[in-house]
């Protein structure tokens, strides 16, 4: 039985750090956006998503993705 309980702890922090990864990546693919659209630093474009997150209430990842989908959609139309 302690087999089965640390195979399943370890599963889920296989499973917590495979997302923390993925949102690190959204993340920093919308920092890059942002550098690119605004001439700024890696610095100034994370303040600007953050304050983007506060000011709307809304999780930092959760920000970045909608950054990343509003531009895949300028270049889809």
């Amino acid at each position: 039985m302690t087999f089965a309980a640390r195979a399943a702890a370890a599963d889920d922090e296989r499973h917590d750090l495979e997302a923390a990864l993925e949102s690190r990546q959204t993340i920093n693919t919308a920092i890059g956006i942002i550098m690119f659209q605004n001439s700024c630093s890696h610095a100034e474009a994370l303040t600007i998503l953050q304050r983007a997150s506060n000011s709307r209430n809304l999780k930092l990842r959760v920000v970045a993705e909608r950054v990343i989908t509003s531009i895949a959609d300028a270049e889809n139309h």
